[in-house]
């Protein structure tokens, strides 16, 4: 099933579909504001749609290269800020962000 044909999730846009873009980035604000309840501290932030998705999206003959799973914290650091420009703080943000999740061996 491909999320970018459900109706926006964004009361401000109407009937307007919501890209897959934009169900990844509403995921990943749920995601942040249950961390950051459990830690103590609420997190308010703002959704908004209108992100595009790549036009060869969800299908793409491109094979994306991963970071070393045997790399040191400077390898996988170096891995983020080259591959994706994120800075050293904002790639610690992000891995951290992961790390609040929980293995689901059955969905």
């Amino acid at each position: 099933m491909f999320l970018h044909s459900k109706r926006s999730p964004d009361p401000n846009a109407g009937n307007r579909a919501a890209e897959q873009a934009d169900w990844w980035a509403l995921a990943g604000i749920v995601a942040a504001r249950r961390g950051a309840r459990k830690g103590g501290q609420p997190l308010t932030t703002e959704f908004r749609t209108g992100r595009v998705d790549c036009h060869t999206s969800p299908n793409t003959p491109l094979e994306d290269d991963f970071p070393d799973p045997h790399g040191d914290t400077a390898t996988t650091l170096d891995y983020w800020v080259n591959r994706f420009s994120l800075t050293y703080y904002e790639t610690t943000a992000l891995i951290g962000a992961h790390g609040l999740g929980k293995c689901h061996l059955y969905v």
